[in-house]
């Protein structure tokens, strides 16, 4: 029945995600990404936010500790840094990584072991000018990790004017007709998401929101979804379309309608492609993720037990004591 949707998935991506975990070593362990992999730190901290978004209040459970042990000894002792391993076949920054462990540390009620030494020089305001200017944010390569790296040094340090460079950078970056980032180039999905949900996160909207609505809307595909899959991009667009609409009063019959056609395809999906999805812990993560969004825009829709969380904005989720104390340490 339509009132057990949610509920059910629940269930079943909890016994599914149990089934990933492995014990390694020393009482310390983690999550594969399916089957023929091992233990890597994705999936690890992937686990962690799906947990969390399907509304679980125990995420850890009996094995919280050993977890907790297990991402805090993926962190460089020297330089703090995270880094995923190559043989999971997903390229992702080591800022990526960084921002993924704190919030999985965060979610299971604890933080990293070590201070981010690699990102002292950005703690100063002058050091974090000096890291934007030295990117070309407009080339291809260049990618929005490598500011999502920065949250919890953005939270954690709480620093007025440090947080008003981070926002003045992001804006430098928004194209000025089209209203999406980044500038001069065709509309970059993901990098305009995450820099919304960072303007959102503060209270802030970007610069010309209505614009970002537009675009989105425009590129939505005739199956439902904004990219095959379906993945990241997907779950993109329903977090712009389910917060930015309602926030300023802008198309927002033609957003429910767009979050209406993507909730036939996402519910089409679990019945016809799931298993094959949670071969990958991380697409797996963007369709709950998707969910989560579809059940805020659309509650009636999507009856549970326990409410569906999306809190990728929600800042204290990025929190770090052992950033904010080793930043005043080096004073």
């Amino acid at each position: 029945m339509r009132e057990n949707f949610l509920d059910n998935l629940s269930q079943r991506i909890h016994t599914w995600s149990e089934s990933l975990w492995e014990w390694t070593s020393d009482g310390i362990g983690g999550f594969r990404m399916n089957r023929e992999t091992g233990v890597n730190l994705l999936s690890s901290t992937d686990i962690a936010w799906i947990r969390y978004a399907i509304g679980e209040n125990d995420v850890g459970g009996a094995v919280r500790q050993a977890w907790v042990d297990y991402l805090q000894s993926r962190q460089d002792e020297r330089t703090g840094r995270y880094e995923y391993e190559p043989q999971i076949g997903v390229k992702l920054s080591s800022g990526h990584a960084f921002w993924h462990t704190v919030r999985s540390l965060k979610i299971l009620g604890a933080d990293l072991k070590h201070f981010p030494a690699y990102l002292s020089d950005i703690m100063s305001v002058r050091g974090l000018k000096a890291y934007f200017d030295g990117i070309d944010w407009s080339s291809p390569s260049s990618n929005h990790h490598n500011a999502l790296g920065l949250v919890p040094v953005l939270v954690s340090l709480n620093n007025p004017e440090w947080t008003e460079v981070f926002y003045e950078k992001l804006g430098l970056q928004q194209d000025e007709h089209t209203g999406v980032w980044p500038k001069g180039r065709p509309t970059n999905i993901s990098r305009t998401f995450a820099y919304t949900s960072l303007h959102l996160a503060i209270g802030r909207l970007p610069k010309m929101p209505e614009k970002i609505i537009d675009a989105i809307l425009s590129l939505q595909r005739g199956d439902g979804f904004w990219d095959t899959g379906p993945g990241f991009l997907t779950m993109d667009s329903a977090y712009l379309l389910t917060r930015l609409p309602r926030r300023i009063h802008h198309r927002q019959t033609e957003a429910l309608a767009a979050l209406g056609r993507l909730q036939t395809a996402m519910d089409s999906l679990i019945e016809q492609r799931f298993d094959a999805i949670l071969e990958n812990t991380h697409q797996t993560l963007a369709v709950i993720q998707t969910f989560s969004l579809l059940q805020e825009a659309m509650p009636e829709a999507y009856p549970s037990r326990l409410p569906w969380r999306f809190d990728w904005d929600k800042p204290e989720l990025y929190d770090s004591t052992t950033i904010a104390g080793g930043f005043r340490k080096s004073l």
